[in-house]
């Protein structure tokens, strides 16, 4: 996947400034970008629950690639059901797969990956409203509309 202000990750020398992965992670959840099995739940995620095709991380006009029928197959049909998206915290994170819950207790998603007060989840979109806050193992926590999703989407 690709944001501009995500930089860049690469094997260098040990002495090599950098950022350190403490900001990598706190800049990846602010932004809204998933990250593997920190997010994703293996042979049952896909991906693009986690917004592959606006971060150019999926290209359907090019070739062949593991789960591409499946993908496309999403795409064009709109069967998307679930995304992931960023939340504020309003404590200590739960933890990963936990469920969230609406103000009438039913299930809207699950919690992902963390860091300090912010964390990912993945929502069920019928389900689920911005500007709503929600509760997961009694923290509440508030999704928000990531940059790339508002200018990638006439939502």
């Amino acid at each position: 996947p690709r944001h501009s202000e995500m930089g860049c990750r690469a094997i260098v020398e040990i002495d090599t400034k950098g950022a350190k992965e403490d900001t990598y992670h706190t800049r990846r959840i602010a932004l809204g970008i998933p990250e593997g099995s920190h997010d994703f739940i293996v042979e049952k995620s896909t991906i693009l629950e986690g917004h592959f095709e606006q971060i150019n991380g999926v290209d359907f006009e090019k070739g062949c690639y593991v789960g591409q029928e499946v993908t496309a197959r999403m795409k064009y049909r709109g069967t998307i059901k679930k995304l992931i998206f960023p939340v504020t915290l309003s404590g200590s994170a739960p933890p990963f797969d936990s469920i969230i819950t609406n103000e009438l207790g039913q299930k809207i998603g699950n919690l992902r990956s963390h860091h300090k007060s912010s964390a990912l989840a993945i929502f069920r979109l019928e389900k689920m409203e911005f500007g709503q806050s929600y509760d997961c193992c009694n923290i509440k926590l508030k999704p928000y509309v990531p940059d790339f999703y508002a200018e990638n989407t006439n939502d």
